[in-house]
């Protein structure tokens, strides 16, 4: 049907019809679940349709309907009337075909509308499908041919496949049960029924109808009258119908049966009768008044017994109780078929209350559904058919275990399969006999039928048949060894040999060859990932070829092919077309030289990788490179020395100007912060490099020397002055020895104040604090407390305390006092003062983290200069940042620009193996991409490109720091070889494709690819789309069939190729021979956009944004229960029509409404029964939870963790949302302005900014409670169970659940239970988090630790954030 309709569009419609109403319910339940994306109405008399007399009426009604559903003659009806044209139906289904013969409507409609139709030559016809396991109606012969004429179509079955089918039918036991029928005598009740009518029939005068046909003020219809005097009133009528089926209740059941049946009837009526009377006219409610006091004269209330004894119920029914006993077991499901509904409802309330059954028997009935709305009251109707359909549902899960029906159950509907069916009167024909031991499919299973003495005969009959049936079987089984007889003997060979290995495959092994290379295809977790064969039998000679059809996650090309040769048998049929699947695969590169699927890891790299998996987080690796021994070289070879501008601001305004000299260049030297205390920081610059050979490098050094031993005296040896850095303040460069004997030496305070120059001088040395130094502040007096004398009596200098620190490099969070920079008070007398000018005392200890960052810097300048010289990178400051690891402890490391990198390189990974290798499934996709991001491919890769001796660890640490001489460094013997974690390795790469995209964009990035991954191929981003969007598959014309053409407006772009639209909503269970494909090559790509735009989007909204929260952020918001929420959350409204039944005395209302559909109830999938109920139960949790979560996201303090677990979104719907990117990204050429309108639109980037802006806790309660426990260990014990839930037919049925215990150290702290493992899990965490908080625990201030904390531990295996939370449930992980 979705094939048919994807051809023609909304212009035409496929009718699907069945025999019964109950039938259509059932069928129409099913369709809409399986196409969501085709809107479908089921039209019964219930709607009305017999009262829809305009056109306009119909029109509104099918109103964007692409799927009808209906017994056959409301169709008959509609074509009749005009209302429908032959020419708007695509498709006519007729389920149940067998119907369409005679005058039935189904064959009224093919012989009326269609056969002329066809006659006249119009080709706008429609095509015709009929569905029976019962083409023969009864036993004369040529039911078959008919229906095929009729039908206009040819007959399919099973043959060729009859092997399989004949070893797993389970064939009943026929049964027949003889029964007595000696007549029971009459019950007072039953005698006093057929005397009511009687008198009513004899009365006629009486009636209240007839009076009101004769009264006064009516003219008198002859012809009406007439009609009531002949007993065609409502009263005689009822009574008829009432005495009859007590005869008929107490011929089949007995008595007991016939009292209790008038009484039941008769009490529902008058229980009714107040309601009647309200709403029917004068004449209506005088015959229920007449009719009362009729029943209350004939048939007066008499209490009866709700448990029968046995002999006062027939024998038949005596000996149905007892076969019903008899067979009950601990799976038993049966199905009794009575023909009337009074038998239905009788049977049902004597097995309830019969003490030989009520025990063990859970009792449903079934009885169809009318098929018009007003149907006429009837006073001997009992069967409530409310609540039917759980009856079958309730049979299937176990609930029910007997089922009581009429005929209606026979053919179509869905009903579990039985070990026991009963036929309590013989089938009426050859149909239902076959329908009817169709239910009895299991194995072992029974089919009962009750038959009188008298009908021997019948009997005999009944044994000639099974006796037919056998011999059939017989046949049949002789036919299944018949096979096994040719498959043993025929023989066939082939050979496929493969010179670089010696590989052969054989067409003995080829079909599990072919099944294994399947069983590597991505699961989807609802079908196997299997071949399909199908059969061909050749008419002129009996061979048999075979077509396999593999599953849609492979690609087109070599999808399915035909065998080679026609054989006798199915087996090598089959062999012969695996083996030309096989064949074409390894042709195709999707197997290797050995004949097996092929590995996607590089082989050239797999010894460095097996050699780090000795060593899993650690590798050795070359000594961080040491800068300075080629500085040092130069400064005593006497080469030309360079001179720069450095000025360093301090955070009061002031400024420090410096020349530094060095034997090589410094020019792009990135600034440097210098973190002085918490809230204090200096700037350092440096410019303006410019070689110079007149500088006085002798007095430039002892210039060096004084400045720095202001502040590094104890770690200086004595006079020395070969420094591989030299720094002279800009006022003594034209005099350094003039300069330098200016601010050599100290004076007392006490006469620095006397002329006014304490605050233009160096540092404050106290006398009695000879380890200390301080600054000056200001002078105050002290006055003597206890005397009059109002002049000061001393002099005291106000002074802060001169940092110890040396290592400027870090930030530090306590406080200036805590740092030992607080204010103190000295006396005047023992405090000298330093000539040095004190900015040149705070350059003295800068110069360590001068030193380290300009060392850093070094490296990464000799970097960009050797191994990264083809990238041509501007920014070495980008690169420093790059190559520097959080244990050197800088305020810029690499984790940032790792973060951008990896998102980076995935992105350009995936899209580049997409790209290049069309035939790949997303399996191998996905495993290729996999290696080479992998944190051992990029360590490993590193570490033979001799990158790890670029990267920085080492920390600048003031114990045991020595200044650097010149002589010194070069004595120094070539640094140790050390270890370096695995993900350090790998992390530098991925900084560094970060570094290189922030310094020039694409090309410099796939530079640094091609230089860092040189054996990976890297084509431009516009190459590569240019081959993914030259490859994609196109629809016919190019045209987007009518039902998905609101997706283009959910997704918010107009698509030029329509086919990427519709692949990318195809799962991979839904079979096509078409070229289309299924949506997981998309969703590997979109997923890999997803996280670029989202990663960039973070990375460029707040540059200081912490490392941690970072992660966060992108975990929280490519969250696969996230996507699914906004994606079900989204809708596009497409016109519907509602329906408005009509009453007894009005027209049915249809009007406009819309119909809301959101992403996934476009998906074109397999009709798989578990994936339509994991969507179903996905949707109903959403609307359950969608205000709860939404108000979260928008208003809450916290990322809602576990509401979105408890979600538990069926994988499927993430997935459409990551394939839609995809296909949106290839169709545009690359356009990710058009790819971010689709997250714009879905709602992803606006909860990213509102998250990047607002105060929102991010962490998942499972990490937090791991923070809080601190030390102590959490423990996590979960447990699947099953429990009894109210499905949406409102039947109990089991379903799976899991519950966690969590415990933190020794301590038990709470249990919870969950749809899923991670559902159970978060929300025990979540509890506990709870309890803690309850307790006094701080649990929100160590979680703000966390989330502004940008160190990282160099160990660390992962990003644990973005690994453990990227999806807060493992199956679905993007």
């Amino acid at each position: 049907m979705a094939a048919e309709l994807e051809k023609q569009g909304l212009n035409k419609r496929v009718w699907f019809l069945c025999p019964t109403v109950a039938l259509a319910q059932q069928q129409h339940k099913v369709i809409s679940s399986q196409l969501p994306a085709f809107q479908s109405r089921l039209l019964s008399g219930n709607d009305g349709v017999d009262k829809w007399k305009s056109q306009s009426l119909w029109d509104t009604a099918l109103l964007n309907i692409s799927i009808v559903v209906c017994t056959h003659r409301v169709l008959l009806d509609a074509l009749i009337h005009g209302f429908v044209q032959m020419a708007s139906i695509a498709l006519l289904v007729f389920d149940e075909a067998h119907h369409c013969q005679v005058r039935h409507p189904g064959n009224d409609i093919l012989q009326r509308f269609y056969h002329p139709a066809k006659l006249e030559g119009g080709g706008d016809i429609p095509h015709i499908l009929g569905l029976t396991a019962s083409p023969i109606m009864n036993a004369k012969g040529g039911g078959l041919q008919t229906i095929e004429q009729n039908l206009d179509s040819v007959s399919r079955t099973p043959k060729l496949n009859r092997d399989e089918l004949l070893r797993y039918v389970h064939l009943p036991q026929m049964v027949p049960i003889v029964y007595n029928d000696s007549p029971f005598p009459q019950h007072a009740a039953c005698i006093a029924a057929r005397d009511l009518y009687e008198y009513l029939k004899n009365n006629s005068k009486d009636d209240p109808y007839v009076i009101a046909l004769q009264s006064d003020g009516h003219e008198v219809n002859p012809k009406k009258l007439k009609k009531a005097l002949s007993g065609k009133t409502f009263c005689q009528e009822q009574s008829k119908k009432l005495s009859i089926m007590a005869l008929d209740v107490h011929v089949e059941l007995g008595p007991w049966a016939s009292a209790h049946y008038l009484y039941s009837c008769i009490s529902k009526f008058e229980k009714g009768r107040v309601d009647t009377i309200l709403t029917a006219d004068d004449v209506g409610r005088k015959e229920y008044q007449y009719l009362t006091q009729c029943f209350d004269r004939f048939i007066p209330a008499h209490d009866i017994s709700e448990t029968p004894k046995a002999e006062a119920l027939s024998h038949k029914v005596n000996l149905l109780v007892d076969s019903l006993a008899g067979e009950i077991n601990d799976h038993f499901a049966a199905i009794v078929f009575v023909r009337t509904r009074a038998s239905v409802w009788l049977l049902r309330h004597l097995l309830e209350n019969d003490p030989r059954t009520s025990h063990l028997l859970r009792i449903g009935t079934f009885v169809g559904t009318s098929s018009h709305q007003n149907r006429t009251e009837n006073i001997s109707g009992l069967v409530d058919v409310e609540g039917q359909d759980d009856a079958l549902e309730g049979l299937r899960t176990g609930k029910k275990n007997l089922i009581i029906s009429t005929s209606v159950c026979e053919e179509g509907l869905d009903i579990s399969a039985c070990n026991l069916v009963v036929c309590f009167e013989r089938p009426p024909n050859l149909k239902s006999f076959i329908q009817r031991r169709g239910r009895a499919r299991r194995t072992d299973s029974r089919y009962l039928i009750m038959l009188a003495e008298h009908e021997t005969v019948l009997l005999e009959n009944w044994k000639t048949l099974e006796q037919q049936m056998k011999e059939m079987y017989m046949d049949e089984l002789r036919q299944v060894e018949e096979l096994e007889r040719l498959e043993s003997g025929e023989q066939g060979y082939r050979e496929f040999f493969i010179p670089s290995t010696g590989a052969k495959l054989f067409l003995d092994d080829s079909t599990r060859h072919l099944f294994h290379f399947c069983n590597t295809l991505p699961s989807n977790g609802y079908i196997a990932a299997e071949p399909i064969f199908t059969f061909r039998e050749h008419q002129d000679n009996g061979l048999i070829s075979c077509h396999v059809l593999l599953p849609s996650s492979v690609d087109a090309s070599v999808r399915q092919f035909n065998s080679a040769s026609a054989w006798k048998t199915e087996r090598l049929a089959r062999s012969d077309a695996a083996f030309e699947a096989y064949v074409h695969l390894y042709k195709a590169g999707l197997v290797n030289d050995n004949l097996m699927p092929i590995d996607v890891v590089d082989k050239d790299i797999q010894k460095v990788l097996a050699e780090l998996q000795k060593r899993p987080n650690v590798v050795t690796v070359d000594g961080q490179l040491d800068p300075w021994r080629l500085i040092a070289t130069k400064w005593l070879t006497g080469s030309t020395v360079y001179s720069h501008s450095a000025t360093v601001a301090l955070s009061d305004g002031s400024s420090i100007a410096m020349q530094l000299i060095c034997s090589v260049q410094l020019c792009l030297v990135p600034g440097l912060r210098l973190y002085i205390d918490k809230g204090t920081t200096a700037e350092l610059t440096i410019q303006n490099t410019t070689g110079d050979g007149l500088i006085m490098l002798e007095g430039a050094a002892k210039v060096t020397h004084t400045i720095l031993n202001a502040g590094l005296w104890n770690r200086m040896d004595g006079l020395r002055n070969s420094f591989p850095v030299l720094c002279i303040p800009n006022e003594a460069l034209q005099d350094c020895q003039g300069w330098q004997t200016r601010v050599s030496g100290t004076v007392k305070a006490a006469e620095m104040l006397a002329q006014e120059s304490l605050s233009k001088t160096g540092l404050i040395r106290d006398s009695n604090f000879s380890n200390s130094a301080f600054v000056y502040h200001s002078v105050e007096e002290v006055y003597d407390e206890g005397g009059d004398d109002l002049a000061a009596t001393a002099l005291k200098l106000k002074v802060k305390k001169f940092p110890k620190r040396r290592n400027f490099l870090q930030r530090i969070d306590a406080a200036p006092d805590s740092q030992g920079s607080g204010m103190s008070s000295h006396d005047l007398s023992s405090c000298s003062v330093e000539l040095l000018p004190v900015q040149y005392a705070w350059f003295s200890i800068f110069f360590p983290s001068i030193l380290a960052h300009l060392g850093h810097f070094l490296v990464a300048k000799q970097l960009c200069e050797s191994l990264l010289l083809s990238v041509e990178l501007s920014n070495v400051a980008l690169v420093q940042s790059a190559i520097t690891a959080p244990a050197a402890g800088t305020a810029s490391d690499y984790q940032k620009l790792e973060f951008l990198g990896d998102s980076l390189l995935k992105f350009q990974c995936s899209l580049t193996l997409i790209s290049t290798h069309r035939r790949w499934h997303e399996g191998i996709l996905s495993r290729a991409k996999d290696h080479i991001v992998s944190n051992g491919n990029l360590s490993a890769t590193a570490h033979v490109l001799g990158l790890a001796k670029f990267i920085l660890t080492k920390s600048l640490t003031w114990h045991g720091w020595r200044m650097p001489y010149n002589e010194d460094i070069l004595e120094l013997t070539e640094p140790e070889d050390r270890e370096l974690s695995t993900k350090v390795l790998a992390d530098v790469v991925e900084a560094l494709l970060g570094a290189a995209y922030l310094d020039g964009g694409e090309e410099k990035l796939l530079r640094c690819l091609r230089t860092l991954l040189p054996r990976s191929e890297w084509p431009s981003t516009a190459d590569c789309y240019q081959a993914l969007s030259q490859a994609a598959v196109s629809l016919e014309d190019n045209a987007l069939p009518e039902q998905y053409k609101p997706l283009e407006t959910l997704i918010g772009y107009d698509f030029r190729n329509k086919g990427l639209l519709i692949e990318a909503i195809t799962h991979a269970s839904y079979q096509s021979t078409s070229k289309l494909g299924s949506y997981q090559r998309l969703e590997y790509l979109g997923d890999a956009i997803l996280d670029n735009i989202v990663t960039k989007t973070i990375y460029a909204h707040n540059p200081d944004m912490p490392v941690p929260k970072m992660h966060l952020l992108r975990s929280t918001s490519v969250n696969g229960n996230l996507l699914a929420f906004l994606a079900m959350s989204r809708t596009v409204a497409v016109d519907f029509a509602e329906i408005v039944p009509p009453s007894a005395d009005s027209e049915p209302t249809i009007f406009p409404s819309k119909k809301h559909l959101s992403l996934s109830m476009f998906l074109r999938a397999a009709p798989i029964s578990q994936l339509t109920l994991a969507l179903q139960q996905t949707y109903k949790r959403h609307e359950a939870s969608r205000d709860t979560i939404d108000r979260q996201l928008h208003h809450g303090d916290r990322y809602p963790w576990t509401e979105l677990a408890a979600l538990n979104a069926e994988k499927v719907v993430s997935d459409l949302v990551e394939s839609t990117l995809g296909a949106v990204v290839i169709d545009s050429g690359g356009d990710m302005v058009a790819c971010e309108r689709w997250l714009e639109n879905l709602g992803v980037l606006p909860w990213l900014r509102q998250a990047m802006d607002r105060d929102v806790s991010l962490l998942h309660p499972k990490e937090g409670l791991g923070i809080v426990a601190n030390t102590m260990s959490v423990v996590y014990k979960t447990t699947p169970f099953k429990e009894q839930v109210i499905d949406q037919t409102e039947s109990e049925v089991s379903e799976l659940r899991y519950r966690t215990i969590v415990s933190v150290g020794d301590r038990e702290i709470c249990a919870a239970t969950g749809v899923s493992r991670m559902d159970a899990e978060t929300r025990a965490a979540d509890q506990a988090l709870d309890v803690l908080r309850a307790e006094g625990k701080d649990t929100a201030a160590q979680m703000d630790t966390v989330s502004r904390d940008d160190g990282a531990d160099e160990n660390d295996e992962d990003d644990t954030i973005d690994d453990e939370f990227q999806d807060a449930h493992s199956d679905m992980s993007m």
